[in-house]
C-alpha cells in the first residue's frame, strides 16, 4: 500500500530555524498501511536517540543525509495543546 502522506509542521520558530511536527501518531496508519501503539512509538523514539541517530536526517526517507538535525524530541502527553497524546514529536 503506497500512500503519499504529508506531515504538517505544527510549530515554527523562524528566528531559531526550528520546526516541530509529529513523526508517528499512535493507532494511525502510516504510508505502508501499518500502525503502532503509543508504547511501541515510545520505544522507537527512545531507541532513535539512544542510537544517536539525531544527526544527518534525510527528507522523506530518501537516504540523502544532512537535511536537518534533531534538536528536540518528545512524546506528547495527554492535554498537550498542539500534539495528540502518545505521538512522537521532532
Amino acid at each position: 500500500m503506497d500512500v503519499e502522506r504529508t506531515v504538517p509542521i505544527v510549530k515554527v520558530d523562524a528566528e531559531k530555524r526550528i520546526v516541530l511536527g509529529v513523526v508517528y501518531e499512535p493507532d494511525v496508519r502510516d504510508t505502508d498501511g501499518n500502525f503502532m501503539t503509543a508504547e511501541e512509538i515510545e520505544k522507537m523514539a527512545y531507541g532513535f536517540l539512544e542510537n544517536m541517530r539525531n544527526a544527518n536526517i534525510d527528507r522523506n526517507h530518501d537516504d540523502k543525509p544532512n537535511y536537518g538535525v534533531v534538536v528536540e524530541s518528545f512524546i506528547a502527553r495527554k492535554g498537550d495543546p498542539d500534539f495528540p497524546p502518545g505521538a512522537w514529536v521532532l
